[in-house]
């Protein structure tokens, strides 16, 4: 078992209370409950090794409060973290007993002692700013008549879905970003790279993804544009990362793909965000 206590941004804490992102983590059995007092609660029942979801389980409680004070324990079945071979059917606790630990009124005083975060100190980048929901709309719009939709998610900056061509779903996701132009980083990222009329960069790439299970193939549509806009698009043949391959290829091909990063949709997006902003 270990514990953790810790204090986060109040701006952050909403987006760091979520479950985990089922296309990350397709094994994650997940609740997430409102308090009475305003704070969220999640219990988590997924694998202690997402390569071998049959083996070890991994069970946590997540309390975060609205101040930013969040208290998470977690349990598994195995004698060690670097282990996933089980050495009882479940971990000790049940579920209720997690969630007892982490609302007690105990922790008051180990919160109240750990002080604030200092003003700016933020985990969740800056620079991803589209919400997930504004994402997924665009994906959505953007794909084939005929195709189904379903699996939205994601947070800040990026989002996903499912598509589904009566083969087998797949999964898009977007990652929104915006960058400096000329940014050096960016610069040896895109090198060599292909220039659109417009001096956009596309980086397009099929490969194994890094999270990928047996037969999986992810193709992604990578682009940077001169005013430092960043679209990126990938697409599976699974329906979430870690899974193996349901299909040959994608059921979106790359030229579509392509079609969805370099959409004027993303500009006008960020540009209704911006002057939303602009008027409060």
């Amino acid at each position: 078992m270990s514990a953790s206590v810790r204090r986060l941004p109040v701006r952050d804490s909403e987006q760091l209370s979520l479950c985990p992102d089922l296309s990350e983590h397709p094994y994650s059995r997940c609740t997430l409950t409102r308090l009475e007092n305003g704070a969220t609660l999640i219990l988590d029942k997924s694998p202690v090794d997402e390569a071998k979801p049959s083996a070890g389980k991994r069970w946590t409680a997540v309390r975060t409060d609205r101040d930013g004070g969040q208290i998470a324990v977690s349990e598994s079945n195995t004698s060690n973290e670097r282990s996933s071979s089980p050495s009882r059917p479940t971990p000790p606790l049940s579920g209720r007993q997690l969630t007892d630990i982490v609302i007690s009124a105990r922790w008051k005083p180990v919160l109240a002692a750990i002080p604030s975060p200092p003003r700016g100190a933020s985990p969740v980048s800056s620079f991803q700013y589209l919400p997930a929901a504004k994402i997924t709309d665009i994906i959505s719009r953007s794909v084939p008549r005929g195709l189904r939709t379903a699996d939205r998610g994601g947070a800040a900056g990026y989002g996903h879905l499912t598509v589904d061509d009566g083969r087998g779903r797949c999964l898009v996701a977007v990652t929104v970003q915006q960058w400096k132009p000329g940014d050096e980083a960016l610069e040896k990222i895109f090198k060599g790279s292909a220039r659109e009329a417009d001096g956009t960069r596309v980086e397009i790439t099929r490969s194994h993804p890094e999270k990928g299970g047996e037969g999986a193939v992810e193709w992604s549509v990578d682009t940077w544009r001169p005013d430092g806009l960043r679209i990126a698009v990938s697409e599976l043949n699974a329906h979430a990362y870690r899974l193996p391959g349901t299909r040959r290829d994608p059921a979106l091909g790359v030229g579509r793909l392509k079609k969805i990063a370099l959409s004027e949709a993303w500009r006008a997006a960020l540009s209704e965000k911006n002057a939303e902003r602009d008027r409060r």
